[in-house]
């Protein structure tokens, strides 16, 4: 019985191609990177063990233009276009790159870009099969089909966010509680390709599975966030800070709203009682001081230093809940707003609709409805 042993190649197995990487590390992400030498390698593995090149550390050696043309006339039998797009994409800079600097005799890159990739005959748009996509029902079914074991609620809002966003892997790696939940809803926050950051909208049918999961997370979660619906699925306790002091609420959102307005109150009672007080001392010691007698200044001194010796109690802020807003045109139109004769559209052979007529008056509040008789569209105002 023989025994077969198969040697993996190591990532980093050629110098030249790692200080290439090394030297592009500020152009493009280190996803973009990685690929880029998991590409080279496999070409250069084929240069190297079917067509006898040498791959040293500062050169290259025995890649010739005939040799690129083989190779190249064998990588295209294997593989699809969108493929051997992909290759070249990192293929023809690193060998311009290459002959720069010189590492290679002669500049292959010109070479490359002269070679033909076998096309593909392209169908027409409305002959090609009706695509099939899932059906929001079905979308849920799946993610309620997703794993029943110990991670179910975990691999669910993952398989959400996939499914009702359509983030790369990269993009998701690089959320947080509040990429999600400190933006307004239907945005999250992440890092797309090439290391922008920017908002990504997203359906709303996904905070509930992420709040599933967050809500049953057994671990320690702090977040900031302004979703009161998010803080009162699956927070226990809120940290308040307000005039640079912390105050600990236990319970959700709706719990510390509560709390929050019953302390208002409370605190708002007692600094009313206390200006009232101060109000009623102030003015027996005004009419003391007017009797002007030793025995009636001295009672005014003492209840001075009463006052004084009295803790204030700071006002609590308002809360302004009425908001007034005031549009006003910096024009008046007349009477007649918008009118339309013989209006059609269509995006050929559909039709949209056609040969419509409207007005519009001043004041008048418009809907726009479709409607589909015996497969005909129309507007109907």
């Amino acid at each position: 019985m023989s025994t077969v042993i198969t040697l993996k190649r190591s990532f980093d197995r050629y110098p030249m191609i790692m200080f290439y990487a090394q030297s592009r590390k500020k152009q493009c992400s280190e996803t973009t990177n990685h690929q880029c030498v998991e590409r080279l390698n496999t070409i250069f593995d084929e240069l190297i063990d079917n067509y006898g090149v040498i791959l040293h550390e500062r050169w290259v050696e025995k890649l010739t233009g005939h040799v690129l043309q083989s190779w190249f006339n064998d990588f295209v039998d294997t593989r699809k276009p969108s493929t051997i797009n992909n290759y070249l994409s990192f293929l023809n800079p690193f060998l311009r790159w290459a002959f720069k600097i010189g590492y290679m005799p002669d500049d292959l890159a010109g070479l490359l870009r002269t070679l033909r990739i076998p096309s593909v005959d392209k169908v027409p748009e409305w002959d090609r099969p009706q695509e099939k996509y899932l059906t929001h029902a079905q979308v849920v079914q799946l993610l309620e089909n997703v794993d029943i074991g110990t991670y179910a609620k975990r691999n669910r809002a993952i398989a959400a966010l996939f499914l009702f966003s359509g983030i790369r892997v990269s993009e998701l790696c690089s959320l947080t509680i509040g990429s999600v939940f400190g933006r307004p809803r239907g945005t999250l926050y992440c890092k797309r390709k090439g290391g922008t950051w920017c908002d990504v909208e997203i359906s709303m049918d996904v905070y509930p599975y992420l709040e599933d999961y967050l809500e049953k997370f057994p671990g320690i979660l702090i977040t900031v966030s302004h979703d009161r619906y998010f803080l009162n699925r699956v927070v226990t306790k809120v940290v308040e800070i307000e005039l640079g002091k912390l105050t600990t609420f236990m319970g959700n959102y709706t719990d510390y709203a509560k709390k929050k307005e019953m302390l208002r109150e409370a605190r708002m009672k007692e600094y009313l009682n206390q200006q009232q007080e101060i109000k009623h001392q102030e003015a027996v010691i005004e009419k003391l001081r007017s009797f002007n007698r030793e025995k009636s200044i001295k009672r005014a001194e003492s209840r001075e230093k009463m006052l004084d010796k009295m803790t204030p109690v700071e006002k609590p802020m308002e809360l302004h809940t009425d908001m007034h807003l005031t549009l006003e045109p910096s024009c008046v139109s007349g009477n007649d707003v918008l009118i339309v004769e013989h209006l059609s559209k269509a995006f050929p052979p559909q039709i949209l609709f056609e040969n419509i007529s409207f007005e519009i008056k001043r004041g008048e509040h418009v809907a726009m409805e479709t409607m589909e008789p015996e497969k005909q569209q129309s507007l109907r105002f």
